[in-house]
């Protein structure tokens, strides 16, 4: 990200916030970065980036958080089929069976966009240098 030393401390702390996120009037109070430079940097490509990849990572844990709890899951489904009783422990396992399916898709929808993101840029750039 372009900038001195501190500013691009600055700019590293407010994309992480964003990405946690935190609100703009709350960034703004924190590291003193107004509304309107926030919303400079997120039309920078960089920026957008390092967004987009701390994103990425955030769903990436949950989703193998998730995955840790599936048998589980399963297992919790399995036992209440044959015990004749919802329970709030099946709804709470089949939430986080659909929890986990949404957010391994998710994970995969990113990783295709970056792919046709990256296939758009090199068709701009090979086009540029015709």
């Amino acid at each position: 990200m372009p900038g001195g030393q501190k500013s691009d401390d600055v700019r590293l702390q407010a994309v992480t916030m964003i990405a946690a996120g935190t609100s703009y009037g709350e960034i703004e109070a924190q590291l003193g970065v107004s509304r309107r430079t926030l919303s400079r940097w997120l039309k920078e490509d960089d920026f957008r980036e390092a967004l987009a990849d701390l994103r990425s990572l955030a769903v990436e844990k949950v989703t193998d958080k998730l995955a840790g709890h599936l048998d589980a899951a399963v297992e919790t489904l399995v036992r209440a089929m044959s015990s004749k009783v919802v329970h709030a422990e099946v709804r709470a396992a089949v939430e986080l069976v659909n929890l986990y399916f949404k957010a391994n898709e998710m994970g995969e929808l990113r990783g295709r966009l970056a792919d046709l993101e990256q296939r758009f840029k090199e068709q701009d750039e090979e086009e540029t240098f015709r």
